[in-house]
């Protein structure tokens, strides 16, 4: 069994390690090389990886390992364009994090790029490998839950600019700095930015497109807060679901739960994702993060019911990985847990038509 060589560029998204510990794990994998910025080795404490070389430049990286066939971009967000280039130039494979840039034409030249140099590129959506995700969706395409009429769903998290401060800084995160709204001393690069996964379970659940978005940012409940730490969406998709949706680090940081194991799923949880659906027969409540159970009720019995949601995949990461290795060597594979650029691209703009909705005032049509 060959395996592949995989190196993890700018060890800095909150992600990566997790990447990191699958890769280990799976054993058509094999890693070869880390860069990192020097701040964050001793943080991340990378020495716990042994006879692995850690180097504090990409590019020296690469030149010092031509073995080096895939690659986990996991820097700061405006470091994406950068890092896909180095690796596309030299045919090496990219898993990209959940915001590959939100710099259009940046986007635009990531495609041409995989295109031209004949690379597989996919984002890294971790809700999209939940077996509560795949349920939910078997239950709105069967009917149970009638027409569906509405969605909501919401994202909280505590604001990690605690240990990753890059996430605080509108121009690591967004690319640039551009303030929430005229005048406004935010900047665009915080929950909205951080938070796209519900944007994609919308249209992942639904199989279809935005209509239109309408956005709100609230008043900052952190002080050293540079950008967006609380707001709310409402909008339409084009099979005319309502969606209401909140990414909002709406969870406090030290003061945000009483630790009782090492597992921090465990409720209450630094991470929230839930969502309701709500159809003309039945209505479905998911806790789609790290959960062990959902709700559903349906009319008009109006009974309740709470189900179990085990089986969860063994290892979702690995079979992420085990994916996207299958695509590099031109096998099949099942499931939707790969997303290409150019697929993932519509949530993209409607990250930035939230953030024009929020300078606006107005609803923005897609």
């Amino acid at each position: 069994m060959k395996k592949v060589n995989f190196a993890v560029m700018m060890f800095e998204n909150g992600h990566a390690p997790y990447l990191m510990d699958a890769l280990l794990r799976e054993e058509r994998a094999n890693v070869v090389a880390i860069s990192v910025a020097p701040r964050y080795y001793e943080i991340l404490n990378l020495k716990k990886y042994g006879d692995i070389p850690v180097y504090y430049s990409d590019r020296e990286m690469l030149e010092a390992h031509p073995e080096i066939e895939a690659c986990v971009c996991g820097g700061a967000n405006h470091r994406h364009m950068e890092e896909f280039r180095m690796c596309a130039e030299r045919g090496i494979h990219v898993i990209s994090m959940k915001v590959p840039s939100l710099d259009m034409s940046e986007y635009d030249e990531m495609i041409r790029l995989s295109a031209e140099h004949k690379i597989v590129c996919s984002i890294e959506l971790e809700m999209r490998w939940h077996a509560e995700v795949y349920r939910l969706k078997e239950l709105i395409r069967s009917g149970a839950l009638g027409k569906v009429q509405s969605f909501n769903a919401f994202n909280y998290s505590h604001f990690p600019m605690w240990w990753n401060t890059w996430m605080n800084d509108a121009e690591a995160s967004y690319g640039k700095r551009v303030p929430l709204w005229p005048g406004s001393r935010r900047f665009r690069g915080g929950a909205l930015t951080d938070h796209p996964h519900i944007f994609d379970l919308a249209r992942f659940l639904f199989e279809s497109d935005y209509e239109c978005v309408y956005a709100e940012a609230a008043p900052s409940i952190r002080e050293d807060a540079e950008v967006e730490d609380l707001l709310t969406i409402i909008g339409k998709l084009k099979n005319g679901v309502v969606i209401s949706l909140d990414p909002s680090y709406a969870n406090r940081e030290k003061k945000l739960f009483k630790r009782i194991s090492d597992d921090f799923s465990h409720y209450p949880r630094c991470v929230e994702v839930e969502c309701s659906v709500f159809g003309d027969r039945a209505c479905a409540l998911v806790d789609l993060y790290g959960s062990a159970l959902y709700a559903f009720q349906a009319k008009p019995e109006l009974t309740y019911e709470v189900w179990g949601a085990d089986p969860q995949f063994n290892d979702v990461r690995k079979l992420f990985l085990r994916n996207f290795i299958k695509q590099i060597n031109g096998e099949k594979f099942e499931g939707d847990m790969a997303v290409s650029l150019d697929k993932y691209r519509p949530i993209m703009d409607v990250v930035n038509a939230c953030y024009e909705s929020i300078s606006t005032g107005k609803v923005v049509y897609l």
